[in-house]
């Protein structure tokens, strides 16, 4: 082989190196940012990041919500801050955000990393829908959904969790291991609430 075949070899190699090496976007806001339509402005940027970071570190169900009420605390703090600076430049900073909220809300939602405890109560909604299907029928609901963390098949990546099925009546226990590895809900195994 010459060098000059030896070179075109390596070429494409090298250039599937390059590609492959340029760090990801990772940061929720900046994605959902930029996938919403608008660039990663100072004053922007910094209201959806703290209402962002005030949403996740609360956690919760609510995520959007406490992210949309963050966002309404941020535009009144910015409000004040800017009120010695030009009435049109604070309209087109409050116009930029309300263009993008809810894309940026919403996307930035799905984006982030599920916490623990979502990822439980993912767990026990599962199990609750196999027991009791939504429609206009209910037949109870899973309650008092706690870690059993002396069972011997209990990991932190795979908890096993109990709780009591309240049908109105005198229910019954229910168990099952929450596959959670990767930060996402894998897998709910079903186990014998007695063993």
């Amino acid at each position: 082989m010459t060098k000059k075949q030896f070179f075109f070899c390596l070429a494409p190699l090298a250039i599937l190196q390059s590609c492959t090496s340029t760090p990801a976007e990772t940061d929720p806001v900046n994605i959902a940012l930029k996938s919403c339509g608008m660039g990663l402005s100072t004053q922007t940027t910094y209201i959806f990041k703290t209402a962002f970071a005030v949403a996740n570190k609360k956690g919760g169900v609510e995520f959007s919500n406490t992210m949309n009420n963050s966002v309404d605390m941020q535009e009144s703090a910015l409000l004040k801050q800017l009120s010695d600076k030009s009435a049109e430049s604070t309209k087109a900073i409050l116009a930029e955000i309300k263009d993008v909220r809810e894309c940026v809300i919403m996307q930035s939602a799905q984006l982030r990393p599920a916490s623990r405890t979502e990822l439980l109560e993912r767990c026990r909604e599962d199990l609750q829908q196999r027991i009791s299907p939504r429609g206009n029928i209910s037949y109870g609901t899973l309650r008092l959904w706690t870690q059993q963390r002396d069972d011997p098949r209990y990991k932190k990546d795979m908890p096993v969790m109990a709780g009591h099925f309240d049908n109105g009546g005198a229910g019954f226990a229910v168990k099952a291991q929450c596959d959670i590895r990767g930060g996402t809900l894998q897998e709910v195994i079903d186990l014998n609430p007695y063993e």
